[in-house]
């Protein structure tokens, strides 16, 4: 977990995980987690696991949690039981809220509440990390989780590094990649629930689902 206000801090922590951690120096695959504590979802579900998540992306990815911060950076940040590195982190409200502005500004998208995953491409060109805001995979984890397109969060992150790992050796555009492994993965489990039961209602429902993974254009710069 890294420590971020704006865009800016983002891709000045990328510039360094390309130099000094990521195997692969042009393209890689780049979460950022909306997920206020009070949430029940969050707090059961998303709060447990943010240190395994810390040292399981290892050299390929990294997830920025909105609003987290250590509390010796952030005094007024209020605490979540959450320890990373020996330090203790808290989140900071004020600091999640100009975190959503900024990034309903750059990705053309609204903040509904919910918790979610923002995945899209980081690129960098031997100078500095740049993330594409043009195209963005939107995973609302609770609707989600709701029509059954994950079992848990914890399973749907853990899907994303195995596959940030694949990315990082060999592909050019990591979250049109990510999108689209993820979604032939729904469709296949939902042709066999189609076999299985002959119902037309199960094929709906793998549309459904695979709607969860895709990726959303928006115009602009990167």
């Amino acid at each position: 977990m890294e420590v971020f206000y704006n865009r800016s801090d983002i891709e000045i922590c990328l510039t360094s995980a390309f130099k000094n951690r990521y195997k692969r120096k042009d393209a890689a695959l780049t979460g950022i987690l909306l997920a206020r504590p009070e949430d029940k979802l969050a707090k059961e579900l998303v709060l447990p696991n943010l240190e395994f998540w810390h040292y399981r992306s290892d050299y390929y990815t990294d997830f920025f949690c909105a609003g987290y911060v250590p509390t010796e950076l952030v005094s007024s940040a209020k605490p979540v039981g959450v320890t990373i590195d020996s330090s203790e982190w808290g989140f900071s409200l004020p600091a999640f809220v100009e975190i959503v502005g900024a990034l309903e500004c750059e990705a053309g998208w609204k903040y509904e509440g919910d918790p979610c995953l923002l995945l899209l491409s980081s690129y960098y060109d031997g100078n500095v990390a740049r993330l594409d805001f043009r195209r963005c995979l939107h995973l609302n984890l609770r609707e989600a989780l709701e029509d059954k397109a994950i079992s848990t969060p914890t399973q749907i992150v853990e899907v994303i590094f195995q596959l940030a790992k694949e990315i990082n050796e060999g592909t050019e555009d990591p979250v049109w990649e990510l999108s689209d492994k993820l979604g032939h993965k729904v469709i296949k489990a939902g042709i066999k629930d189609v076999l299985l039961s002959l119902l037309p209602g199960c094929l709906a429902s793998s549309t459904k689902k695979v709607l969860h993974f895709v990726v959303h254009q928006h115009a602009g710069d990167t």
